[in-house]
């Protein structure tokens, strides 16, 4: 029994020290969720590659009412510097009780790194259009 403790710890000591290389991070991923109630909502999974990348593995956009009013989805970007950035607006057309989803999309900033992250989703309606945004996550590997 010993030896196959020993066996089991020292398998899984040297799985640990090939699976990162020295100085890098691990990937860390995050959920972001945010609503126009009963008109609107977004979530999203994103995973935090580093500094400079995060991928998106899925972004949803629901259209909560009949009304003919478009909804859409978007990132604000935060970068070091304190400037802000919107990403490509994601629009659900399709009207009440349906959900778009995204997968596998990007945001990258080589220049002035990705910082923060905050999901927004909006109703496309007269004038100024109604918007909610998430709380603002960090990157924690910037």
């Amino acid at each position: 029994m010993r030896k196959l403790f020993v066996r089991t710890a020292l398998v899984l000591g040297v799985a640990a020290l090939v699976g990162w290389p020295s100085g890098a991070q691990a990937a860390a991923s995050s959920n972001f969720s945010t609503a126009v109630p009963g008109f609107a909502s977004a979530s999203a999974n994103v995973t935090y590659v580093d500094g400079e990348e995060i991928r998106v593995n899925s972004l949803s956009v629901s259209d909560l009412r009949v009304d003919s009013n478009n909804v859409y989805a978007y990132f604000v970007v935060y970068n070091e510097t304190g400037s802000t950035a919107k990403t490509t607006y994601r629009y659900n057309r399709q009207d009440a009780n349906t959900t778009l989803t995204w997968r596998n999309l990007r945001i990258t900033d080589e220049h002035y790194g990705l910082k923060k992250l905050q999901l927004v989703v909006c109703v496309d309606d007269w004038g100024s259009d109604t918007c909610r945004g998430s709380r603002v996550q960090i990157n924690p590997n910037f």
